[in-house]
């Protein structure tokens, strides 16, 4: 979890980013702060990537609020995936190339397979459960 100096260190970065963003630093409470108390939970590297997430994006020319960090701090694991590797992930769905490698499949050649899928099939039939 973040201490605050890891959210002092992304202050002084945001700083450096964007040249018009001028933080309170001086009163109580100040940015350092408010940015600590809202983003303490969260691990010091997401925080650290989501603003510079936030910083990269098109158009952007005023530094992140802190609902668009915690935004991006939750965008974090999709970053790179198409729209349905997104939902799929969001629903907890695990890709079919993962299945079958745990399942060995990639392992077998067509004959081993043949094999094995009658072995499912006649244990299925043997207990009167369904077979598709």
């Amino acid at each position: 979890m973040a201490t605050r100096d890891d959210v002092k260190s992304v202050v002084g970065w945001m700083i450096l980013a964007f040249p018009n963003y001028s933080p309170d630093l001086a009163s109580k409470p100040n940015v350092i702060d408010v940015l600590f108390g809202s983003l303490s939970k969260y691990p010091a590297a997401d925080i650290q990537q989501a603003v510079i997430d936030c910083a990269e994006q098109e158009d952007r020319k005023f530094a992140p609020t802190i609902g668009e960090i915690i935004h991006a701090i939750h965008e974090i694991p999709f970053k790179g995936l198409s729209p349905v590797e997104r939902l799929e992930k969001e629903q907890g769905i695990r890709p079919a190339y993962e299945v079958l490698r745990e399942m060995g499949i990639y392992d077998q050649d067509d004959e081993e397979q043949k094999i094995k899928y009658q072995e499912i099939k006649a244990r299925k039939e043997l207990h009167n459960e369904p077979t598709f």
